[in-house]
């Protein structure tokens, strides 16, 4: 697995329910960039709002919407490890390609308990994993050591690096991808793109992509090609667009980017709220900018 994957949004119509005829459109908007995967159900997706039955229903439309177009990765975390378990293997069942499990949130185990939780979850399917390391999110770092004793499990295949330290990611390519062939390491921040394909990375899961498939189709290209100055081009000019997409908790600001591109997502669901006046103001501003 490598490129450019997106973090897909999930739309909502004004009655707060999932609008899967505008889901539709959104998927056909990264398959028409020729993305390298769509990751469902991940932070940027709601996923702690999203009912079992909805959850079930947004993947199998999108299953039978991309069928095999581009790769589908389904988010099935948990902070149980026998739901983590359950919710994998009905990903797998629904067709999914791979899926995408964060650290168990909130009870903060230890890093033997983390092996533990991924090792069970790994033993119940057979579909590649993607470990999810987001510590301001969880609460709770991957360390290397504990990537390089999960690396040896057969089907957990990579990892979205989203600790925002390059320096243990620089560690993490050096100490397991590079020793375990075909084990990839994403950024998990559009930001640090750029750093970690420098280092030796494998792509980026990206929330930007929602809104600018192309532009990070180009800047991956760039980069895999070792074509460091158009790479560097490309980076700063959605640069300004990257930093307002966090300017709140994501996905607050992307759902807002993506409304000023005429796709009604609708608003996030409780306990995330409305942009600020302040930022809306911002986030227009940014989007009247155009990319080369």
């Amino acid at each position: 697995m490598k490129g450019v994957i997106t973090a897909l949004v999930t739309p909502f119509t004004k009655m707060d329910t999932v609008d899967l005829e505008l889901l539709s459109k959104l998927l056909q908007k990264q398959i028409d960039a020729n993305i390298d995967g769509i990751v469902l159900l991940g932070s940027t997706g709601e996923s702690p709002t999203i009912e079992e039955d909805e959850r079930r229903e947004i993947f199998a439309h999108a299953k039978e919407k991309v069928g095999t177009k581009t790769k589908l990765i389904f988010g099935t975390s948990g902070n149980s490890t026998k739901y983590a378990i359950r919710r994998a293997q009905e990903a797998e069942k629904l067709g999914a390609d791979a899926l995408l499990v964060t650290t168990p949130y909130y009870n903060r185990p230890t890093q033997e308990g983390i092996f533990l939780h991924f090792e069970a979850i790994a033993n119940a399917v057979s579909i590649p994993i993607i470990v999810y390391n987001v510590p301001s999110r969880t609460g709770q770092n991957i360390e290397t050591s504990t990537l390089c004793r999960l690396k040896d499990i057969k089907n957990i295949q990579g990892v979205k690096e989203a600790s925002g330290n390059i320096l243990q990611i620089q560690d993490v390519i050096e100490k397991v991808s590079r020793v375990k062939s075909g084990f990839s390491v994403f950024s998990g921040d559009d930001m640090l793109f750029l750093n970690v394909m420098a280092l030796g990375g494998d792509g980026v899961i990206s929330v930007i992509s929602n809104v600018f498939p192309s532009h990070m189709k180009k800047l991956y290209e760039a980069l895999n090609n070792a074509d460091f100055k158009k790479a560097q081009n490309l980076f700063f000019e959605i640069k300004p667009f990257i930093e307002a997409a966090f300017i709140e908790t994501n996905p607050i600001p992307i759902k807002r980017m993506l409304e000023h591109l005429e796709f009604a997502v609708g608003r996030c669901r409780a306990p995330l709220c409305t942009l600020s006046l302040c930022n809306e103001e911002k986030i227009k501003k940014v989007m009247e900018k155009t990319l080369i």
